[in-house]
Parts: structure tokens; sequence; C-alpha cells
């Protein structure tokens, strides 16, 4: 497996080499990023984070914090004066505290994730014709998404200007 991976690394740094010599460009791109950093994204996920209902349980994430805290440090001080059953207890109580505070914390990032998925599918079309664009007008021979890269020097990287490109749609 490892001769395989280094074989096809090897044709890789082949063509990339020949498409230099030709003149081309290489670039990497993170398209997902790209679109999350645009501003109406931005601006959705700011107007998300100020629903009420997203608020209110930003709120119960704190509570529930602030009282497993203050729980848990109960323990440590008292802990030691305490009966197995009272520290059973107690110990039974964070835990209930960590699970909700687990609970709302999944809730908030699901609808968040949501939100993110309805702005990349919104999105998609427009980054794919910008994308398709700067192709052109850089004569970009070879673009790679940038998580696939192992490494790429940051002047190899158009994501910044796939997101200047959609904001200015």
């Amino acid at each position: 497996m490892l001769k395989l991976k280094q074989v096809l690394v090897v044709i890789l740094m082949a063509s990339c080499a020949s498409l230099v010599v030709a003149g081309e460009k290489i670039a990497v791109v993170d398209i997902q990023r790209a679109i999350v950093d645009t501003d109406v994204a931005k601006e959705r996920l700011e107007s998300l984070r100020e629903e009420a209902d997203f608020k209110g349980n930003m709120k119960d994430v704190e509570k529930i914090k602030k009282d497993g805290q203050s729980l848990v440090e109960k323990l440590q001080k008292d802990g030691p004066v305490m009966t197995a059953d009272q520290q059973q207890a107690l110990q039974k109580k964070i835990q209930e505290k960590q699970a909700d505070l687990e609970h709302i914390v999944r809730k908030l990032q699901a609808r968040e994730q949501e939100v993110l998925q309805e702005i990349m599918a919104q999105r998609q079309a427009q980054a794919k014709q910008v994308i398709g664009e700067l192709i052109k007008s850089e004569d970009i021979g070879l673009l790679m998404d940038k998580r696939a890269a192992i490494h790429a020097d940051p002047g190899f990287d158009i994501t910044a200007k796939v997101t200047h490109r959609l904001n200015e749609i």
C-alpha cells in the first residue's frame, strides 16, 4: 500500500512539473471555506445566533455549565466529609448536568450545520461558476481541493479569491 502511495505521489509530481513547464498554474481551493466565508453566509449564521430559540439554548448552556461547576466545587470542597451515598448522589447530578449540556450543544451544532448545508446548497453552483472563471482568467492547469493537498504554499490557494468574487455576486 505504501509503495502504491509513493508511486502515485511521483506520478502526480511529474504531471505537476510538466504543467509548470507548460506555463500553466497550479492552485488549491477549499470550496466549503470559500462559501462559508462569504458575507451572505456570515449574515445568515449571525441571524441564526440571534434567533430567540438559539439564544435561549445558549443561555441554558451557560446556566448548566455554571451549575455543573458549582456541583464539582462542592464535591471537591465537601467530598471528604460526605457519606459515600451523598458523594454518589452529587456525582450523579454532575453527570446529569454533563449529559444535559452535551444534548443542548449537539442540538445547537446540528442547527448550525443545517444552516451551513442550506448555504452550501444555495451557493454551490455560483462557486463552481466563479472557480471556472478563475481557472480561465488565471490560466490554472491543475486545481486541487485544498484538503487533498499534503502541502500547498499560501500563494497557491485561491479560496479567498473565490470568496471575494462570490461576495460580488
